[in-house]
């Protein structure tokens, strides 16, 4: 079962959803197969990635189209990144209840999780750093349990925001340049003044998968954004830098709106993390036509030394 909130600067409401028979459903006299319901709930089973089989796709991708926004990583990886990614499935009665996902980064583990299992520590990787996506809020202590004894974890509120067609407003997109493979020693410089150390392999790879876009002031490049994950019903929109001494003059604008842009081109949402507290980020993306939609937890974990 899930449930989740969504709010707008105009509205608020929750939304709740869940795979499973209603309990007036499950207990209603006029039922016959209400007491095999109830008994098929009672089997769990955990499926790896190698038991996948046409009923689990199936029941995987309906998650995705019932609420892309919350499962495209799960989608994405299983059709881009498979090599690179580790999966669990809770399935009760067939239905998926929980899943834990992670996927091999160049400098640590991005894992998913949505639902709580126990056995979700069996893709974690303690001796490396992770950033634990927590998509159930109610679930991080449970979550925070299974990891804090192995290391140092900090928690952080990231809210996703989203922009589509209807409230989408660029600026300055006429600033913004698409970033090539000869861009590679300019991306390189970029990143590390961001603080992230990159091989030449590690960087022509994010180059060449991910769509980037930057800003040169003077031949130098000052700001970047692309979209870490394309599907035809949302895109990733991630790593906005700009240098600091070049803050303040638009330029965090113009590559978010670039790649923005090609998103609703495409028909796709756009969707972005920012950290709670990020205030001068939230401004510039509301600015832009994006609108907070969910908060959720996220565990940055550092191994111990």
């Amino acid at each position: 079962m899930y449930s989740f909130s969504f709010f707008s600067s105009s509205k608020n409401f929750t939304l709740h959803s869940s795979g499973f028979p209603s309990k007036c459903a499950l207990n209603s006299k006029y039922s016959p197969l209400s007491s095999h319901l109830v008994e098929a709930l009672r089997v769990r089973e955990v499926i790896g990635l190698e038991d996948l089989n046409y009923q689990l796709w199936k029941a995987i991708v309906s998650l995705y189209r019932e609420d892309s926004l919350s499962h495209f990583y799960l989608l994405y990886d299983l059709l881009y990144e498979l090599d690179r990614i580790a999966l669990l499935l809770e399935v009760r009665g067939g239905v998926i209840a929980s899943y834990a996902l992670s996927w091999r980064g160049w400098q640590g583990l991005g894992v998913h999780l949505w639902g709580f299992m126990e056995e979700a520590v069996r893709i974690m990787d303690f001796d490396r750093r992770m950033t634990i996506h927590v998509y159930l809020p109610h679930q991080l202590k449970r979550v925070l349990q299974l990891v804090e004894s192995h290391g140092k974890v900090e928690v952080k509120r990231f809210i996703d925001m989203v922009a589509d067609e209807e409230f989408f407003n660029p600026c300055n997109m006429e600033l913004a340049s698409p970033l090539r493979e000869k861009h590679l020693s300019v991306f390189m410089e970029i990143k590390r003044e961001q603080g992230c150390i990159l091989s030449s392999a590690a960087a022509r790879h994010m180059l060449l998968n991910s769509k980037y876009y930057g800003v040169f002031v003077d031949g130098r490049l000052v700001s970047i954004a692309c979209c870490y994950i394309r599907l035809p019903e949302v895109w990733l929109i991630g790593d906005v830098y700009t240098h600091p001494d070049y803050r303040g003059r638009g330029f965090a604008k113009a590559v978010v709106s670039a790649v923005t842009r090609d998103a609703i081109q495409s028909g796709a949402r756009a969707l972005l993390h920012v950290e709670e507290g990020n205030k001068p980020a939230i401004s510039v993306y509301r600015s832009l036509g994006y609108c907070p939609v969910k908060i959720r937890p996220w565990i940055f974990y550092e191994p111990q030394r």
